[in-house]
């Protein structure tokens, strides 16, 4: 089996296991045991394992040479920490960012002609964390609310999408229509 099936392999039962346990709200709760019965030790049921060290344990020939298992802590046995190493630069929790771009325009003027257009590009994050801190991370809340959304900057663009000038949020703001126009406004003020 190549290197490559077995990484496939290890990600595909760490997503599954994430699924069964749901969202988690920090690297260090994801890297920590799990207690539930599906992360027991199988050579020691008292010791619960990560979902890394359970994905790698569910995959016996990554630690395996010539059918003989591979010593811990030796340079070729794979560890949660070796994964982790490799997928620092890049791991955050559910820490999405995305743009939005918005465009307002006047109505057309005797001549067919717009009277003023202005393009506003966004730049929101997700957090891991919920709108109501009362909610499970787990389960948000039903009535739709869940994630916080935060806008981190906010560009008024012009036709050909070129930066006019750009301003960003000093604190976090609500995903919401209200929210975009005071933070514009903060942002036109500051200009």
């Amino acid at each position: 089996m190549s290197y490559t099936e077995l990484g496939t392999q290890i990600a595909q039962r760490v997503a599954s296991r994430i699924q069964l346990l749901g969202p988690f709200t920090s690297i260090e709760t994801f890297l920590s045991p799990v207690e539930h019965t599906d992360f027991t030790h199988p050579q020691d049921p008292a010791q619960y394992l990560s979902v890394i060290e359970r994905a790698i344990l569910d995959l016996p020939k990554i630690n395996q040479s010539a059918g003989e298992d591979i010593w811990y802590h030796t340079s070729s046995f794979l560890s949660q920490a070796d994964v982790m190493t490799a997928l620092a630069p890049i791991a955050s929790v559910r820490g999405d960012t995305f743009t939005i771009r918005a465009l307002g325009q006047t109505d057309l003027d005797i001549s067919g002609e717009s009277v003023a257009t202005a393009i506003c590009e966004a730049r929101v994050q997700r957090l891991p964390t919920t709108v109501d801190l009362n909610d499970s991370v787990q389960t948000p809340d039903p009535d739709g609310h869940g994630r916080r959304f935060v806008i981190t900057s906010i560009k008024w663009l012009n036709d050909g999408e070129s930066s006019l000038h750009s301003c960003k949020s000093p604190h976090p703001a609500g995903f919401t229509h209200s929210a975009l126009k005071r933070s514009a406004a903060r942002c036109a003020e500051r200009q």
